[in-house]
């Protein structure tokens, strides 16, 4: 394998970790949509939890994207102190 092989192979491999991030934050959008749209019909947030499976805490951060994004900014804030 040459230097410009490998070098591709890595940004073959950078490029589809980028497309895969993007697919998930899409699905975690569509589905946070739904879940908001649920409870905007009057779906208790218990009930959510009880049909969908998912725990109080996924569905409060589903509920509440500022949620979701405090949580988040307190983990990398965790990681970057270590």
């Amino acid at each position: 394998m040459t230097e410009d092989e490998l070098r591709d192979l890595i940004a073959a491999y950078d490029a589809a970790g980028a497309q895969l991030d993007a697919a998930d934050a899409e699905r975690l959008r569509v589905r946070d949509e739904g879940l908001r749209r649920a409870r905007n019909e009057g779906m208790r947030q218990v009930d959510i939890v009880k049909i969908t499976g998912y725990s109080k805490e996924t569905v409060r951060k589903a509920l509440n994207p500022q949620v979701r994004e405090a949580v988040n900014e307190a983990k990398r804030d965790r990681r970057a102190s270590r």
